[in-house]
Formats: C-alpha cells, sequence, structure tokens
C-alpha cells in the first residue's frame, strides 16, 4: 500500500560530502625538487590531507603534479609547498 511522500527532514551532508558533490577542477601545477618515490608519496599525502577525495598524478621527469580536485590551485600549492618543494606556477 502506497504510504505517501516521505516527509522527514533531510539530513544536511556534512563538508566532506558537500565537497564531493561539488564540481572539481583538474589543476596541473610545476614543482621544482621532486625527485623520487618518497618525493611521489609526500606531495600525494599533503594534498590528500586537506582534499582526501583528489586524484593526483606525480610525473617526475616533467616536474609536474595534476590533480582533480574541488579545492584551488593556490590551496593545492600551499600544501605541497608545506612540504618543502618549490610550486612555480600557481594561481
Amino acid at each position: 500500500m502506497w504510504q505517501g511522500w516521505d516527509r522527514s527532514p533531510r539530513p544536511v551532508p556534512d563538508p566532506e560530502e558537500r565537497r564531493s558533490i561539488m564540481t572539481t577542477l583538474m589543476t596541473t601545477l610545476a614543482v621544482s625538487g621532486m625527485t623520487c618515490g618518497h618525493c611521489v608519496r609526500a606531495v600525494t599525502e599533503a594534498i590528500h590531507g586537506i582534499d582526501a577525495s583528489a586524484t593526483v598524478d606525480v610525473d617526475l621527469k616533467a616536474g609536474t603534479v595534476s590533480t582533480d580536485s574541488a579545492l584551488p590551485a593556490d590551496r593545492l600549492a600551499q600544501a605541497i609547498a608545506a612540504e618543502g618543494y618549490e610550486v612555480k606556477n600557481a594561481a
């Protein structure tokens, strides 16, 4: 038997859930000083520390970090710089 529309209040999404609903932007940053697997891990963990749902691709040979994240490039660059790397083209 049909019970009618459920009129109970909907929970407000928490900030992490809202971030995953938001549009993400592909950003590529030129980063100097990355030379090894430790660098890849440090940069990846720094970005995931501020945006757990971001995708991160570090290209050591090209010296770039590409991300698909809801956060702006300057926030991503700050996280990378905090790990000791120089970001050359953050917006």
